[in-house]
């Protein structure tokens, strides 16, 4: 799946009862934009949390919205619009499945039946995964792939990428972290598709494809961080060696998961204690602190 601009089908989107037209999106999301980040800051901490309490975000979130409305975006078509996008910005925000919001919309349906909005909310797995996938990552992106577009002067960026097996699945994401004085390091997401060829070749082409479709120069590559193996790093023919073409002053960075692994992992060996009561202490304060709920 390639993140590229805002492209929502209508034969994908046109689930249960509601549909999601490309300018009502665009409203809900840029007007829901700061709304989103309010709530989740009151919930936000924890992945795990429920469905139940997504929802009490979402409401209050459109609690906040209902004084700046419009009678135009008043509208219950569009407040139930609204209320989907928000509802997937939240959820995913906390990490939840599809299972699991479809099932929080269902509840609120339920629970609060006297809400003209909450009763009009219809967002089922297929709907929710759509939204997800082809809405929300374009309007993330926007902002930072304008940054390197247009910064003056420019900006450099490192890219990182790892393949990650799920079952049968093998995902290739494509990470990108940049450096600014106004907003300092920051990392998102270029890129996230599904191959099971794992050829330095295939690779070199995914990543050069993301860096044209987004007009990204590879002059503002700066490094090249992945897993220290022959098809990434090999010394004849490998990923490394086919980026050096395009601009021989990229630097290359190993994983940054291993680099901490192997520093722990080294530094062990220098401590003066014993390194098993050491990991006997860690286990048991974070086991007291999941028993009693502390974070």
């Amino acid at each position: 799946m390639q993140f590229t601009k805002m492209n929502v089908e209508e034969d994908i989107i046109n689930i249960d009862d509601g549909d999601v037209d490309e300018d009502d999106v665009n409203i809900d999301l840029r007007e829901s934009e700061n709304l989103t980040d309010g709530c989740i800051g009151n919930g936000g901490g924890s992945t795990g949390a429920s469905a139940s309490s997504t929802s009490g975000s979402t409401r209050t979130g459109m609690a906040k919205l209902q004084p700046n409305l419009t009678e135009e975006v008043a509208h219950p078509h569009v407040l139930k619009k609204k209320g989907n996008i928000l509802q997937q910005r939240v959820g995913k925000y906390h990490n939840q499945s599809y299972n699991s919001l479809d099932c929080s919309f269902k509840l609120d349906t339920k629970i609060y039946t006297d809400s003209k909005v909450a009763v009009k909310l219809s967002c089922g797995r297929t709907k929710s995964q759509a939204i997800v996938q082809n809405v929300l990552p374009p309007m993330v992106l926007e902002k930072p792939i304008e940054l390197l577009r247009h910064h003056f002067p420019k900006l450099f960026f490192s890219v990182q990428l790892d393949a990650s097996n799920r079952k049968n699945v093998k995902l290739f994401p494509i990470s990108v972290q940049m450096f600014t004085v106004e907003g300092g390091l920051q990392n998102f997401m270029l890129h996230f598709c599904e191959n099971s060829d794992e050829s330095a070749d295939w690779m070199f082409n995914m990543v050069n494809n993301s860096l044209k479709e987004l007009k990204l120069d590879w002059g503002q590559v700066s490094s090249l961080s992945a897993d220290n193996t022959n098809s990434n790093y090999g010394a004849h023919h490998s990923l490394f060696t086919n980026i050096l073409a395009k601009n021989e002053n990229i630097l290359k960075r190993n994983c940054h998961a291993h680099l901490i692994h192997n520093c722990v992992k080294f530094s062990m060996d220098t401590l003066s204690l014993d390194v098993e009561n050491l990991v006997l202490k860690i286990y048991s304060h974070f086991f007291v602190c999941q028993t009693s709920g502390r974070t």
